[in-house]
This record gives structure tokens, sequence and C-alpha cells, in this order.
């Protein structure tokens, strides 16, 4: 998980301090707020007021880089992890600190502040995966061209489901985006949907052939010829007309059994004639591919919660 929560360093202090070594290199002795009595009596007559002070200044700048980079890995370390960690685990480590960052007061409230954040967040994401489940469950249910010519209506319900994840760093989760990327694939499906139907018969039975007819109001407006394994079919996309498969005998060529579905309800690969028990395995490469159901989210993103 990656985080948009950054630790706030003081970087003006650091760049005060080079700038007050240089100008105190660069001044002038006689407007320096050192008298005379403060000079040194070391050869040349040159104070070593200004030596001191570069010396602290450079420790100083040395200590602050070295402080902030330990506060950076330590952060870092907390907030982008390894998927599948628990949210709660990363805020509770935000909450433990470390050697670098217990003893400085204002570093410690910070990573307190963030992890109170973090927890706050989980039910949102405790809200996204369940949604995500519902609308998974409903549109699989469905079929393949419902979610392929209905794709609009699907991202819909997806991104509905993603806004209830209000806080940036939780959009980072894997469950997040394992759900974004999925409604970003049926987005862009619903930006271009299929203009035809192209498949293929992957098996059939010894003794018959297949073929597909389109009707509306009971009147056939296209068919194919008769398939058999192997064969390529390519009818267009029209929502509103029925679909009748029909077992062909090689034998007498006549129709031995037939079974309708609308035309939404394509059935899924296999199709069983309930008089013959006949079965017909079909394939959509492109759509099945385009349309898949919706996927289980992984182990990482469920371990998460």
């Amino acid at each position: 998980m990656s985080s948009r929560i950054t630790p706030n360093l003081s970087l003006g202090g650091t760049l005060a301090r080079i700038l007050g070594v240089w100008l105190w290199q660069q001044a002038d002795d006689a407007t320096l707020p050192i008298g005379a009595d403060h000079e040194s009596p070391s050869a040349g007559g040159g104070s070593a007021l200004p030596k001191l002070v570069l010396i602290l200044g450079i420790i100083s700048l040395l200590g602050s880089l070295a402080f902030a980079h330990q506060f950076n890995l330590g952060t870092k370390k907390v907030l982008f992890r390894d998927p599948g960690t628990p949210i709660k685990t990363v805020a509770e480590n935000l909450e433990r600190g470390n050697l670098w960052t217990n003893w400085v007061p204002g570093v410690a409230a910070h990573r307190k502040t963030m992890a109170r954040d973090i927890r706050a967040g989980i039910p949102e994401v405790e809200s996204l995966v369940d949604g995500y489940a519902e609308v998974q469950q409903d549109w699989n249910s469905k079929g393949l061209l419902h979610r392929v010519l209905r794709a609009d209506e699907l991202a819909q319900d997806l991104q509905k489901n993603l806004s209830v994840v209000r806080r940036p760093w939780h959009r980072g989760s894997q469950a997040y985006q394992e759900i974004e990327s999925t409604y970003r694939r049926y987005r862009e499906l619903s930006t271009s949907p299929p203009e035809t139907l192209a498949g293929r018969v992957l098996s059939a039975p010894n003794q018959s052939d297949l073929a597909i007819s389109m009707l509306r109001s009971g009147s056939q407006v296209r068919g194919t010829a008769r398939l058999g394994p192997g064969k390529e079919f390519e009818l267009p996309v029209v929502p509103e007309t029925q679909l009748r498969f029909s077992e062909i005998s090689k034998t007498t060529g006549k129709v031995v059994d037939s079974v309708s579905f609308d035309f939404l309800d394509w059935p899924k690969s296999t199709i069983t004639f309930p008089g013959t028990g006949s079965r017909f395995v079909l394939a959509l490469p492109e759509l099945d591919l385009k349309g898949a159901p919706l996927p289980d989210l992984s182990p990482a993103a469920r371990a998460e919660l």
C-alpha cells in the first residue's frame, strides 16, 4: 500500500542555519557584534568565534539531515509496505515509533495523528469490500451479454461502491486498487460496445449440427448456416431479439430439438437441448475476455482487513 501522507520536515530551519553561517563568514569584522576585548590572542589577531559558529552550524546541519533521513526511513518503512499487511498493523507501527522519532514530541505527535486517520478509514475499506461482494454476485449471475452490453450500468455500480472510500491513503489499499481495476475495464467497455457476436463451435455431438437464428416478434431476421465443430459464426448485436438454437440431424437434415433465449440471456459456453440431451460447446473469444465475470479479491486484499 502506498501513502500520500508525507512527514512534515522543517527544511526551512535547515536552510536558515546554512544561510546564517554563510552571512557570518561574509560580514565585515567591524559589523559583527563582538568587541575588541573578545578578540582571540592567537596569531593573526582574528576572532575564533566565526570558526566556532561555522563548526557548530555544520554539526547542526549534519544532525538535522541525519535525523530527517532516519525519520523518512522509519515512516516510509511503515507506510510503504508489502501487500497483505493488515491496515491496523500500519497504525500500530506508526504509534509505536522508533528511537529516532519518539524523543521528538512534534514527530511522535505527527505519527500518532496519521495512525488515528488510518484507523478511522478501516470501516470505509470494509464497506468497500462488502459492497463489492454484492455487486459481484449480482452481475456474475446475469451472464456474459448482460455484463458486456450493460457495461455502463455495471461500471456505475462499481464507481458508487468505490466512492465510499474518501481518504486518499486508503485508496492505495490492495482491495481498492483491485476493484478500481475491474471498474476501469468495464468503463472502457461501455465506451466501445461490440457490434457483432463472433464465435466458434468448440464441440458437438457426432450425429448433429447446430443452427442459430435471431427472431423478432416470432419472425427470423438473421440466421447462421449449419455449424459443426470448429465452425465460426457472426451475428449482429440486437438486444431486443430472441436467439433460437436448433439441433439438426446430419442424417435427415431436420430439426430434432430447439431451445430459445432472450438475446441478453445468451447462455454460458454449453448449450444443452432438453429433449435429446445433446450438448454443444460454444465460445465468444473476444467477449469472453472483455465480459469476464467480476473476479474475487486476492488473498492479499482480504488480509488487509
